[in-house]
């Protein structure tokens, strides 16, 4: 098959977003004179995945992880109360710096926008954080469009995300469209909730969720370019 539109996730597809996550927590840590260990990062690192998890399953609201992470975070790795949301805004900040970029994304994009693909972002995330990071990146110069959850209001997987998505393009046919991305739960979810076909960015081998199948599976990105055709 050959795939006109392509929508792309960014994070830890396109962008390292764990590389920069990384450096937000250092220079948030270093800005209040708390010591960063790596078992400290690791902690929070598992704690916010599992508050997105939720926020993905519809559980809590973005604006209760965004109040609520730190504040609850601190509280139990430091038994400190701090204003979690003023620490929110503050690593925001930093994580929006962001200029990491996964290995091969920028080939890759060149490549499909020089072959005549209709190129969109679809990400879960925080509208000025990952719009400043596409800028820095200058990946924003690949895409047509860039829809981001906190604009359209639903996070994917839901498939009211995709219908938005949908909507904005001016040319849409299910069938020659198809996402890309490194979630199974988000991305690869997301496709078979709005009936579009999948490519599974799988650079760990990870095993799969027989639950959860996409369609396609790559380790290297430059492996999109032998299915879109």
């Amino acid at each position: 098959m050959s795939y006109s539109t392509l929508l792309f996730d960014i994070d830890d597809t396109l962008l390292d977003f764990h590389a920069t996550e990384n450096r937000a927590l250092e220079l948030l840590f270093e800005k209040h004179g708390i010591e960063l260990t790596d078992t400290v990062k690791d902690n929070y690192v598992k704690f916010n995945q599992s508050l997105w998890k939720k926020l993905e399953l519809g559980e809590i609201s973005r604006q209760e992880l965004m109040t609520n992470r730190f504040t609850t975070f601190f509280k139990k790795e430091f038994d400190l109360n701090i204003d979690g949301l003023s620490l929110n805004r503050e690593y925001l900040e930093f994580l929006s710096t962001g200029t990491d970029t996964i290995p091969g994304a920028k080939d890759l994009l060149s490549t499909l926008k020089k072959s005549g693909h209709k190129l969109y972002v679809v990400t879960n995330g925080i509208d000025f954080v990952q719009e400043r990071r596409l800028r820095n990146t200058g990946f924003n110069s690949f895409f047509d469009d860039i829809f981001i959850s906190q604009k359209i209001g639903y996070q994917k997987p839901d498939a009211r995300f995709f219908k938005n998505v949908f909507n904005e393009l001016s040319e849409f046919n299910p069938d020659d469209t198809l996402i890309v991305g490194d979630s199974l739960t988000s991305d690869i979810q997301g496709g078979h909730n709005a009936n579009i076909d999948s490519i599974w960015y799988n650079p760990k081998l990870s095993p799969i969720d027989k639950k959860i199948t996409p369609t396609y599976q790559v380790s290297n990105l430059q492996d999109i370019l032998q299915i879109v055709g």
